[in-house]
């Protein structure tokens, strides 16, 4: 269940752009519970990698593909969309009501509104049927959910959100957390801040995400589907 090409850089088309130098490695898994020799070594170079074959949260995978299931789970949440015209395909992070200056000075005076092309993105919040019911019924635009399934609960340990299906929250029961453990410590990481949930539909395919960085580590789990990642080495 794993992204299948995981590309460290390449080209936005084939003949601009930087061109494509190296592919990251991938390891095949070990069973449960047991983090193969050469993850742990990536992970302490801090380098990308696919591991292959694993059953990291079997529930997730066996299960949330299905859209009668996540109908049905997620169906008292609001959850947070992002919508772009079907003619682009692309989607951006930004915040719309934040305003844009440049500060100067020791004071930090703000001197001069930034001036840029704000992206064709919008930020819905949509129950989980009218995102379904939209991205197989609109033709002008193409919609992205993305919603929080889990933070920490006040003793510091992931729990479900709120408004989740008994089944859904049943399900985080099932993560590999020896596992999920091992890599923190390989990777030397902090506490574990959340788990999202990323839903695009055929309308969505071969969509793309602008060029931008997390504030977190991420490991990506794909349940469904195909997703292609391209990553620039930070240096």
């Amino acid at each position: 269940a794993s992204p299948r090409d995981l590309p460290l850089l390449a080209a936005d088309g084939p003949a601009t752009g930087p061109q494509l130098t190296a592919r990251v490695p991938r390891v095949r898994s070990k069973g449960a519970g047991c983090l193969p020799e050469k993850v742990t070594r990536l992970l302490r170079m801090g380098q990308t990698f696919v591991l292959e074959g694993s059953r990291l949260w079997p529930a997730a995978q066996d299960k949330w593909s299905s859209a009668a299931y996540l109908r049905r789970e997620l169906q008292s949440a609001n959850c947070a969309v992002l919508s772009a015209p079907c003619k682009l395909k692309r989607f951006g992070y930004w915040l719309p009501n934040r305003p844009h200056r440049r500060q100067a000075g020791e004071a930090g005076e703000l001197v001069e509104r930034y001036s840029f092309d704000e992206p064709a993105v919008k930020h819905l919040n949509l129950s989980v049927d009218e995102f379904f019911d939209l991205s197989a019924s609109s033709r002008d635009e193409s919609f992205y959910l993305q919603h929080r399934l889990a933070m920490p609960d006040t003793s510091g340990e992931m729990a479900p959100v709120r408004k989740l299906g008994p089944e859904m929250s049943a399900d985080f029961g099932g993560i590999d957390r020896p596992l999920l453990d091992q890599c923190r410590e390989a990777a030397r990481l902090g506490p574990w801040e959340r788990t999202v949930l990323f839903v695009g539909t055929e309308a969505t395919s071969h969509a793309r995400t602008t060029l931008h960085y997390d504030q977190v580590d991420n490991l990506y789990l794909q349940v469904h589907g195909r997703k292609t990642f391209l990553v620039f080495d930070p240096t």
